[in-house]
């Protein structure tokens, strides 16, 4: 609620849209009822959206399109590491173990995918934050090329599923601020970059 408020009062300041995304991906996880109940929490306390309330579990579609369109152009590779084999690495970042590319120049004899990584390659993601000023991330050196899809779910994973969003909104909290990067690292992938954050957003592909 803290975000939301924030994020509510934000938009409203700077004569923006607010808008609602229910993350409904994993429906073993969804509690019956409770998507409902936030909405008419936000919507007692007067948080009212704009648009139309969306809902990830309906957006595979977009998700798929996203995803056939990053490996047609040659952005992604199939990893077979598991987290210890990156852990093991000792190669630490922002979030901590950073994938050491290991699988970037194909699967080595034997092993088979575990999931499909993004080509972060030189990707510098630079924008100012209007609460933690200028933040800047070298993807592949404090991230490294990072995970969008894994084989066994057939479908993007809870995880990293809005990184396939198009036209994914700015971030709502620090946590997320740390991911960002990695929305427009996504987006430079699929040469839309078409940046929102507030006010000024750089995104270069060296």
């Amino acid at each position: 609620m803290v975000a939301a408020v924030g994020s509510f009062l934000d938009a409203r300041s700077r004569g923006g849209t607010w808008l609602v995304r229910i993350d409904d991906l994993d429906p073993a996880r969804a509690v019956p009822g409770a998507a409902g109940a936030i909405l008419r929490c936000l919507d007692a306390f007067g948080m009212h959206w704009d648009g139309e309330v969306v809902y990830q579990s309906t957006s595979s579609d977009a998700y798929h399109a996203a995803l056939h369109q990053l490996r047609q152009s040659g952005r992604t590779y199939p990893c077979a590491c598991s987290r210890k084999e990156i852990s093991d690495a000792g190669l630490a970042g922002v979030e901590g173990a950073v994938y050491p590319g290991t699988c970037r120049n194909g699967l080595a004899a034997g092993r088979e995918a575990r999931a499909l990584r993004v080509r972060t390659g030189g990707a510098v993601v630079e924008f100012h934050d209007g609460l933690q000023g200028h933040v800047r991330q070298a993807l592949q050196e404090e991230i490294g090329d990072f995970v969008v899809t894994v084989p066994i779910m057939c479908s993007p994973t809870t995880l990293p599923a809005p990184l396939m969003m198009p036209n994914r909104a700015s971030p709502t909290s620090c946590a997320e601020l740390i991911s960002f990067p990695r929305h427009r690292g996504r987006s430079i992938c699929r040469s839309c970059c078409g940046c929102r954050r507030r006010p000024t957003c750089t995104c270069r592909w060296r």
